[in-house]
């Protein structure tokens, strides 16, 4: 019999941290045998069913996978399923629960990463992990030499997107044709650079991502997924380590 606390459970086994997984016991919203779970309580992996808001959190040992997905447009990247709509599992062949690090939204493509591994989701998407997201964004219209060093500035300086949420920042990496630029994300704000190229007068027409957390998309096709090397999991892992979530 292998027996864990709840806590550590759920921050292995989904996108909670130990302290998340404590905050949705106290909730109630946490299940053992159909039973409230209550904080403290120790499970055994092999024959507990554990829920949360109903849901069972896989409780297998199956082994942790990873994968790297060139998202096309018009694929969401949620677990949910609404009627009309594509979303970016249907494009992986695996039958597990797998989850999301760095979400696009549903018109924008380029590098995702997924898996099943939930300890490292919860740290790789926590506010605190800031390494640099590398995107390739078409605007309209096109800059100028003056036009952008302003932009270059409001980006830097950035504005309030969210009233809960902190000033949203951005930087030019570099200009790649008139109407196109290499921009550099080091936070995760739901839709941060399209609104952030409204607030500045400009409309995004195309939004790819190159580059998460030193991860490179290189020259996978579009819609296209590949397992992650050995080298690339031990570079999220050390990159996660010091991030405590």
């Amino acid at each position: 019999m292998i027996s864990q606390p709840l806590t550590k459970y759920l921050a292995s086994h989904g996108p909670w941290s130990r302290r998340q997984a404590e905050a949705l016991i106290r909730a109630g919203r946490v299940t053992i045998d159909d039973q409230i779970a209550q904080l403290g309580q120790t499970i055994d992996n092999n024959q507990t069913i554990v829920k949360v808001d109903s849901q069972i959190v896989a409780n297998n040992n199956e082994p942790l996978v990873y994968f790297m997905l060139n998202k096309p447009v018009g694929y969401t990247c949620t677990n949910r399923c609404f009627k009309g709509e594509r979303n970016i599992f249907s494009l992986i062949n695996f039958t597990g629960r797998l989850f999301v690090v760095g979400r696009l939204d549903k018109d924008s493509r380029g590098l995702v990463l997924l898996t099943n591994d939930g300890d490292l989701t919860a740290k790789l998407t926590h506010p605190r992990f800031a390494q640099p997201k590398v995107y390739q964004v078409t605007i309209r219209p096109g800059l100028s030499g003056l036009a952008l060093a302003k932009l270059q500035e409001f980006l830097a300086r950035g504005c309030r997107l969210y009233d809960d949420q902190a000033i949203a920042t951005a930087e030019i990496g570099r200009q790649l044709a008139s109407d196109r630029l290499e921009i550099i994300l080091r936070q995760g704000q739901k839709r941060q650079i399209r609104l952030l190229m409204k607030a500045a007068g400009y409309e995004v027409v195309d939004l790819k991502r190159d580059s998460l957390a030193g991860l490179k998309l290189g020259q996978l096709p579009q819609g296209a997924y590949r397992p992650l090397t050995a080298n690339e999991i031990d570079r999220l892992r050390r990159l996660a380590q010091d991030k405590r979530a």
